[in-house]
């Protein structure tokens, strides 16, 4: 357990009185909180929930489509750079992580145990199912994209969460377990009980997206 989480980790160098980040007047002014707005109402509209995939809400940017309902044109890594993914053979750690930065992302900052994005982006987390399981009809190999958020004001026990988008579902804030996301390295993404979705046991990690 960490008792000093309300802090920042640094239980000498930040304080907080009543346990709630938001007492602490350092943090009013700290504009590089290396998240991004969560919007659900946007991405929940049908016209986006069917049209929108993981890797486009990770990045907090709604794809170009006629036909919401055609979950087809996904935008994918490596789409917008030119450099598609063209093989399953390449949904790998390695792979998908290349065409995300040739899109744009890039490494994260690392100091200690503080993860930071360059200003004007935010936190984002991959994971991989790299197996095909023969149970299942067809290469369910897949990958998944995880986001960092900002939450509203009034959510004063908390600055941050964690949120995804499975495919055509609209967006969660918790993991295949039911328990809300607070470090998706640590998340259950185990989703193979529903009959549909894959266990992503590849922890490709961190990086910023724009």
């Amino acid at each position: 357990m960490n008792l000093y989480v309300f802090v920042g980790n640094d239980g000498v160098g930040n304080w907080d009185l009543l346990g709630l980040t938001w007492y602490n007047p350092w943090t009013w002014f700290n504009d590089n909180e290396h998240s991004t707005d969560r919007d659900d109402d946007s991405w929940n509209d049908p016209a986006h929930r069917y049209a929108d995939n993981c890797y486009e809400y990770a990045r907090d940017k709604h794809g170009n489509f006629t036909d919401p309902n055609n979950s087809s044109s996904f935008k994918n890594p490596g789409d917008e750079s030119g450099n598609p993914i063209t093989s399953m053979n390449q949904l790998t750690c390695a792979d998908i992580i290349s065409r995300a930065k040739a899109d744009g992302m890039v490494d994260c900052c690392k100091d200690g145990d503080d993860i930071s994005c360059p200003d004007g982006f935010h936190l984002v987390y991959l994971v991989v199912d790299d197996t095909d399981d023969p149970s299942v009809s067809g290469d369910d190999r897949d990958y998944h994209w995880y986001r960092r958020d900002t939450l509203p004001w009034y959510n004063f026990w908390s600055e941050h969460s964690w949120s995804h988008k499975r495919g055509t579902g609209s967006v969660l804030e918790r993991d295949a377990s039911g328990n809300k996301i607070i470090d998706p390295s640590k998340a259950d993404t185990d989703y193979t009980y529903e009959g549909r979705g894959g266990n992503y046991t590849k922890k490709c990690g961190y990086l910023c997206s724009p």
